[in-house]
């Protein structure tokens, strides 16, 4: 599916990956929207004193690298091999690159998706036929800023990436991906190791 400029693309989480897709689509002239439901690299944060097992320079791309030198000439990046902790990587790297100028106006943090679905589409509508994907997506987004009430709205985007990743999206105990009984009504109880 060949998608014209200037597309509009949604991008679900702003970690690592999320970042990096964004910038390379600013990059190449399509509208971004960056959605994260809670704060930049919050899942980075999370396990931030573990030292990361690869280096920083397996960790960030080349035009990220260009992009905060871009925005500010004494920007140092750490070194190729640096070991960084979570938190050195997303104060070091993923942060500044968020504040960047090609990443901060499209960036929505405290915004969680709902829901995602096609306009003019249901679930049951036009299975296996190609015009299915000629719709646009429409989210569904709440706002959840601290110390407001959480506001719902609608955006569209021509295409969704899901850079939500898995830290914070632990599996059910139960079989085959199912809770297992009981499970949901005791989620204050259960270490799922994240």
């Amino acid at each position: 599916m060949a998608i014209e400029t200037p597309a509009r693309i949604a991008i679900l989480g702003a970690g690592p990956i999320g970042l990096e897709a964004a910038l390379y689509a600013r990059y190449l002239g399509y509208d971004v929207d960056l959605y994260e439901r809670g704060s930049v690299a919050d899942s980075v944060r999370r396990w931030g004193h573990v030292r990361m097992f690869t280096s920083f320079g397996m960790n960030r791309s080349p035009l990220g690298l260009a992009a905060l030198r871009a925005q500010d000439g004494t920007w140092q990046p750490p070194a190729f091999e640096a070991q960084l902790t979570g938190r050195e990587y997303a104060e070091r790297y993923l942060l500044p690159l968020a504040s960047s100028d090609l990443l901060v106006d499209g960036l929505h943090p405290h915004t969680r998706v709902v829901s995602v679905g096609r306009t003019g589409v249901l679930k049951a509508d036009l299975h296996g036929d190609e015009a299915r994907g000629d719709g646009e997506f429409r989210l569904l987004l709440e706002s959840t800023v601290p110390g407001e009430h959480a506001r719902e709205r609608y955006a569209t985007a021509d295409v969704v990436i899901d850079a939500t990743g898995t830290y914070g999206n632990g599996n059910w105990l139960g079989a085959d991906g199912v809770p297992a009984l009981g499970e949901r009504a005791a989620p204050a109880h259960i270490e799922y190791g994240l």
